[in-house]
């Protein structure tokens, strides 16, 4: 907590001092609870046929000028159970219309979905795809990013980060681990976004994005070799404003992860791809459909044997969802049932609800 009020503190000296603000305003402030209840009929597991209530999770934004062209961001998210974290913390400054730069540890702009928070998503949780790749909060990481315009309108840019490489390690909520600092292998990300306009009510956006990261791991002689990934993502989103009260969206987003590895196979390829259509009537009320799907492959050691074999597992999800506003955008209520099939021969249905409330001036994402 100590940490949560120096920053706190920090933040609004910053915003009411004339010493370091040419203009400044009150910083934004916002809470958002998410709740979520649950129902699924895997036998594999022990709350089959069960109604679960699961525990209630929070985040605090604050937002605010830091100067005239900069802005400063924190987040704290309370989530499974575990205490407060640290969850984004960066600053943008914008030297000119064309060009920005970003630092600090926050969501990175992959694409048009990672960085959203959960809370936001019209289909309830993250894209398989993303957990198994870069765990449940999606890709973050300490970075260094420059990102350039090619129109004023920002619209159309190309971004470069440099990551510390924390992504790797898929450990965000993991309370037995201590604070470290030898991330020593850093990772690298790049994205080209472009939007192109169809009509006067509709537009296409396209996105191409590469990653690149590594990870120690002790081989057969106890010696630590790094083993870097590479991960290449595309992505598209048609949006079809036939009024102002109604609208359509059409997501697709594919990601390809090619690992270095101990065995003889010398890369290992996985795969996944997540699309979606989603339809708003009246701003308020909302109807989807979503198919994710994901080939993952990795090394496992078999200790008992001396063992280290390459297994795949796969997942597919066929769901509908459904959501709407309570008032105002403060309150948002979802629900989802879904169809899931692992590895060709476990599959399950699952019913989720959920409850999001906003408290403050939160800024809302279209997902």
């Amino acid at each position: 907590m100590k940490i949560i009020c120096v920053i706190l503190c920090a933040f609004f000296t910053l915003n009411n001092s004339n010493l370091f603000a040419q203009e400044y305003v009150n910083p934004k402030l916002s809470v958002i609870g998410d709740f979520k209840s649950s129902f699924h009929k895997n036998k594999y597991e022990d709350s089959c046929n069960k109604l679960l209530f699961h525990a209630p999770e929070a985040e605090i934004h604050l937002d605010g000028f830091i100067y005239n062209n900069a802005e400063g961001h924190v987040v704290f998210g309370w989530h499974d159970n575990h205490n407060s974290e640290l969850e984004e913390l960066y600053a943008t400054f914008n030297s000119n219309s064309k060009l920005k730069y970003k630092v600090g540890k926050y969501l990175l702009e992959f694409d048009n979905l990672n960085n959203i928070h959960s809370h936001e998503y019209s289909f309830v949780r993250r894209p398989i795809t993303y957990q198994t790749f870069f765990g449940a909060d999606g890709l973050k990481d300490m970075t260094v990013e420059i990102q350039y315009s090619f129109h004023d309108t920002k619209i159309n840019n190309i971004l470069f980060g440099v990551l510390q490489g924390e992504f790797m390690s898929h450990s965000h909520h993991d309370e037995s681990e201590t604070e470290s600092d030898n991330f020593t292998n850093l990772g690298y990300y790049g994205r080209i976004r472009e939007d192109i306009s169809i009509s006067d009510n509709s537009n296409l956006q396209v996105g191409l994005s590469v990653l690149s990261g590594a990870q120690d791991e002790e081989d057969d002689t106890l010696i630590n070799k790094e083993y870097r990934s590479w991960f290449v993502g595309s992505d598209f989103q048609y949006s079809r404003n036939s009024d102002k009260s109604n609208s359509l969206d059409i997501t697709s987003h594919t990601l390809v992860k090619w690992s270095e590895n101990e065995l003889n196979d010398s890369f290992l390829k996985s795969y996944g791809y997540f699309g979606e259509i989603n339809y708003s009537f009246d701003q308020k009320l909302n109807i989807g459909f979503l198919m994710d799907y994901i080939s993952n492959n990795e090394v496992h050691h078999d200790e008992i044997n001396s063992l280290v074999y390459k297994e795949n597992n796969s997942t597919k999800r066929l769901a509908l969802f459904g959501g709407y506003i309570l008032h105002e955008g403060s309150a948002i209520s979802r629900g989802l049932i879904g169809y899931t099939k692992e590895n060709d021969n476990s599959s399950y249905l699952e019913v989720i609800f959920q409850l999001v409330i906003h408290l403050g001036q939160h800024e809302h994402h279209k997902h």
